[in-house]
């Protein structure tokens, strides 16, 4: 009763879609349209990927231009000791957002450095989304598919020092919570938390009282101790904070924006951290700041704030030989 209970709550934090906007052609290639394309307007032909656990099935999409990577994700690592050092960003999506659509704004981040031929990205969906079967009751559902995908690819050969784990909104929160576990198994991730929260309780309260000035804040402060009591907080400054003294602040990378209709400044992991190093704030004029792409996020004239925060993090962390 109590599991049926918390999974209605969770599904009105977390809904879990089984359809999406967007057709995929004979030939495999994904074409988003343009709800989840805002991004970019592009086709791009990605590999299909299925992995079981007792769980359930996550399904998801690749995209390597290393053709020994096939349908076993990567388990060519495994034998081939050459490929012990490829680099793989998962791409971890925002609420009700789907696989293809998060792998497209990958694509719009790390295009370049997909075409050195030694990165992979890689996104899913979350139990219960799309084609992923299982359900999702709580945070820690979220939590354990994505430790179960990066079990998988160090299994196979891929080491978790070379694994990005960039999570946009409620998936970077995910994505730290995950970051953090692995740091205190002494196998750290690299993180890139975009357009996330400090906590999810605080987002509750700042977004009601954004919607409904000072009687929202109100409301939302009620349904704190509700979220404590169903283990739904999402302490992700906390875990922030603490993955910057355990890994240090060169492996994380938050940042937020200011006019977010989504989360709201004072919510905004980046405005929140004591430790501003490899954290940024950035102003747009795009109307939808939190769903937009990163060129479109700060405009060409300020694309070092936008695009190329991204690249720079990854070069910076696996420098090209």
């Amino acid at each position: 009763m109590f599991k049926k209970t918390r999974k209605k709550i969770f599904s009105l934090i977390f809904p879990a879609p089984k359809f999406f906007y967007y057709n995929i052609s004979s030939d495999g290639a994904v074409n988003v349209s343009e709800e989840y394309a805002y991004f970019c307007n592009v086709t791009e032909k990605f590999d299909n990927f299925n992995l079981v656990t007792p769980k359930g099935e996550l399904q998801g999409k690749f995209i390597s231009l290393n053709l020994k990577f096939g349908q076993s994700l990567l388990a060519d690592a495994k034998t081939d000791k050459s490929l012990h050092n490829h680099k793989v960003i998962i791409m971890v999506g925002a609420n009700a957002e789907c696989a293809e659509s998060t792998l497209l704004y990958g694509m719009d981040c790390y295009k370049s450095a997909v075409a050195n031929d030694e990165l992979s990205l890689l996104s899913f969906n979350h139990y219960g989304v799309g084609r992923s079967t299982g359900e999702c009751c709580g945070p820690q559902d979220l939590y354990q598919g994505l430790e179960k995908i990066i079990q998988h690819l160090e299994k196979n050969g891929i080491q978790a020092s070379n694994i990005i784990l960039h999570g946009r909104s409620l998936g970077a929160a995910v994505a730290t919570e995950v970051a953090w576990r692995m740091a205190y198994k002494n196998r750290p991730v690299n993180l890139i938390a975009d357009r996330t929260f400090s906590s999810l309780s605080l987002e509750v309260i700042s977004l009601f009282g954004l919607i409904i000035p000072i009687v929202g804040h109100v409301l939302g402060a009620l349904l704190v101790p509700l979220f404590f009591l169903l283990n739904f907080s999402m302490p992700t400054k906390t875990r922030f904070s603490q993955l910057q003294k355990k890994v240090g602040v060169e492996r994380n990378l938050a940042f937020n924006v200011y006019d977010d209709k989504i989360i709201p400044k004072t919510a905004g992991l980046a405005f929140n951290l004591a430790n501003k190093t490899n954290t940024y704030v950035f102003t747009t004029n795009n109307k939808d700041a939190h769903n937009c792409g990163l060129i479109d996020l700060c405009g060409m004239s300020n694309k070092k704030l936008a695009t190329l925060v991204c690249l720079d993090f990854y070069y910076k962390n696996f420098p090209q030989n």
